[in-house]
């Protein structure tokens, strides 16, 4: 049996031929980069900031990008509503950008 741990991806990362998964979090005001220098994660910000990353997963060739809205906290999984209405905002998004989503 193989095990993926797939980390969390910054843009300037390479994600290889299983095409990323992102930790999704969705946010009302732009996010930076935590530490100076370094790039924020793809997945963080505001909805712009997600298409924009997406944008860019894309023309680097990823076909596919999982959308994870769990970020670790346990206490997550308690409010899937929360997660449910994230996915739908950046799904509806999309499909207005004519970008094909699937669900699974």
């Amino acid at each position: 049996m193989t095990a993926w741990l797939l980390l969390p991806l910054a843009l300037s990362g390479l994600f290889g031929t299983l095409g990323p998964r992102i930790a999704l979090r969705l946010t009302d005001a732009p996010v930076t980069a935590s530490i100076p220098g370094a790039d924020r994660l793809a997945g963080h910000g505001t909805i712009d900031q997600i298409m924009a990353d997406l944008g860019q997963l894309r023309s680097l060739g990823a076909d596919t990008v999982v959308l994870d809205p769990f970020n670790g906290d346990h206490r997550e999984t308690t409010q899937p509503e929360r997660a449910w209405r994230t996915l739908a905002t950046v799904a509806e998004r999309a499909r207005s950008q004519d970008i094909d989503t699937e669900r699974s």
